[in-house]
């Protein structure tokens, strides 16, 4: 399911993950992925959506279980919608790489780091 390269990137980053294939692509969840300060819990399981045809075709938005908050409750905007996969609540961070994409050189370690900008951002305007 999920590419050998991209399989090998998770493992040298220690990343603990699970994927499984689905009418829409591969489901890869990330486990126990460590949040910046500023938000809470301390570590969330991260959800992403591979579509048929990665890494030709970027992702589009991730999700975060249990759901990420500011420090002192401040929303952070483009979380409100929910995802029940896997019998888990899941909270859709609305970030959309889109036509920043490139094919052929984009791959999951560099979806990855998008993701982790998008959470230090949410926790930079919690400062």
């Amino acid at each position: 399911m999920l590419l050998p390269d991209d399989e090998a990137w998770l493992d040298a980053h220690g990343y603990t993950h699970t994927a499984s294939g689905q009418a829409d692509g591969t489901h890869l969840i990330i486990v126990g992925v460590e949040l910046p300060t500023g938000l809470e819990p301390a570590a969330v399981d991260i959800l992403v959506v591979l579509p048929t045809g990665f890494s030709d075709v970027g992702p589009d938005m991730f999700w975060c279980a249990p759901d990420v908050k500011r420090v002192g409750g401040e929303p952070i905007p483009g979380t409100e919608s929910r995802l029940q996969e896997g019998g888990r609540d899941w909270q859709r961070w609305s970030r959309h790489i889109g036509g920043d994409w490139r094919p052929g050189v984009d791959n999951l370690g560099t979806y990855v780091a998008y993701v982790l900008r998008a959470l230090s951002r949410a926790a930079e305007k919690a400062a």
